[in-house]
């Protein structure tokens, strides 16, 4: 199983509401872990992006299969960018 990133968003909602929340979660491929959002009850639904993220460094199990805080989001970004295993995201600014 990948790890993967999975972020949320509905672009039919006015400007400031369209992010809906990032989940991070283990899947075949990711059509599988989103999948697995919607079994486990925690896919707020909308658009969703897929990232499939680097065995190392793990994200910590504390911070997955449910909706990351902004700040945790964050954090799980600048986890990923500090080990050189992914380009820091922007993930505060634009709606």
């Amino acid at each position: 199983m990948a790890s993967f990133w999975l972020s949320f968003s509905d672009p039919d909602k006015p400007r400031g509401f369209r992010r809906m929340g990032v989940i991070v979660t283990d899947g075949r491929d990711g059509v599988d872990a989103v999948n697995r959002t919607h079994g486990m009850g925690i896919n707020p639904g909308g658009e969703v992006l897929m990232v499939a993220l680097p065995d190392q460094p793990r994200v910590p199990d504390a911070w997955r299969d449910r909706l990351l805080t902004v700040e945790e989001a964050e954090r799980v970004n600048e986890m990923m960018a500090k080990a050189g295993t992914i380009h820091k995201r922007r993930t505060r600014g634009r709606k």
